[in-house]
């Protein structure tokens, strides 16, 4: 099985945002196009969470200090990590041009790998999701939020 170990850093959000808006409460004449920074501990931001859905394991992992991602096979995920951003500062008029993930690999694997993002289709609770379940009570409609179109969209197109 192979494993990277995850941090992250930050998500950098690019939008053209509706008069009125801008991340350091100043007004903007017109619409513009303003480049937003969503990093705990930065302005006052608390907005993050993480977890990891481990296949081989029950425990929540939300308070874990790095995020796991591994595999067994091509296709099947041993372990896949979830994150979340409160968005509610950026107006649900703006236009997102741009979304930048920063995150750092703890213990990198020597071999080349890609990743996908897909956006989480349910809520889900960090201290409680597991492999099986989003939160307490209410399972995955496939285990480790498998299910497309339900638990999870498909995967996210590069530009």
């Amino acid at each position: 099985m192979a494993t990277l170990l995850l941090t992250l850093s930050m998500l950098v959000l690019t939008v053209v945002a509706p008069r009125g808006f801008s991340p350091a409460a100043t007004v903007a004449a017109a619409p513009t196009s303003i480049t937003v920074t969503f990093q705990d501990g930065v302005d006052g931001y608390a907005g993050t969470v993480d977890t990891t859905l481990v296949r081989d394991g029950g425990l929540p992992a939300g308070n874990d200090a790095t995020l796991q991602l591994s595999w067994q096979a091509i296709g099947q995920d041993a372990a896949r990590p979830l994150l979340a951003f409160d968005l509610t500062s950026v107006p649900v008029t703006a236009t997102i041009i741009s979304a930048v993930l920063d995150l750092s690999v703890v213990t990198p694997d020597p071999q080349p790998i890609t990743v996908t993002v897909q956006p989480l289709l349910r809520l889900w609770n960090e201290p409680y999701a597991t492999w099986l379940d989003a939160y307490i009570g209410a399972p995955w409609i496939e285990p480790g939020a498998g299910a497309i179109g339900v638990d999870r969209g498909p995967a996210l197109e590069p530009p």
